[in-house]
Order: C-alpha cells, then sequence, then structure tokens
C-alpha cells in the first residue's frame, strides 16, 4: 500500500468535503468502511488481488455501501477504481 498515495487521496477528499459542508457524513462513511473490513479481512484481500478486475472490485464496494454512504464517498470509488487504487481504500 502506498501510504502517500493515500495521503494524497484523503486530503483532497477531506478538502472537498469541508467546501461541501460534508465533514461529519464522510467521518461517518470512512468509519463505516474500516469497521466493514475490519470485520471481513476477506473484502480487504479482494481489493489487493491484482488478479480481479478492478471494475469487478468496484462493483464489489458499490454493492457493499451502496445507500449507505454519501455521494462524494461513491464518486471516490469510482476515482480510486480508474486509477487503480482500491487497494488503498
Amino acid at each position: 500500500m502506498s501510504t502517500r498515495a493515500a495521503h494524497r487521496y484523503a486530503k483532497a477528499l477531506l478538502e472537498l468535503a469541508v467546501k461541501n459542508n460534508q465533514e461529519d457524513a464522510l467521518k461517518k462513511d470512512m468509519q463505516l468502511i474500516a469497521e466493514t473490513l475490519k470485520a471481513n479481512s476477506q473484502l480487504g484481500d479482494v481489493l489487493k488481488n491484482p488478479i480481479i478486475k478492478n471494475e469487478d472490485k468496484r462493483q464489489v464496494i458499490t454493492k457493499i455501501f451502496e445507500g449507505k454512504t454519501t455521494t462524494l464517498t461513491v464518486e471516490l470509488f469510482k476515482l480510486l477504481t480508474s486509477n487503480k487504487r482500491l487497494d488503498i481504500l
């Protein structure tokens, strides 16, 4: 995992959340994601697996978090997918 990349994405995401007055919602989204990954190590394995296509990974993440996270977080999933960075989630 690239912590530099993770920090850059996190910083940009937080700046966008502040700009849109969504800091609390973003915090809840990130807590939900962290709790989900902690409770299900297989999900983390899927995200890190280079054999699994990025689009398939995004579909898994979207199905898990659909309706539970903000649009901002959904857009993060799309961005991480297009940049082949879902493993840093």
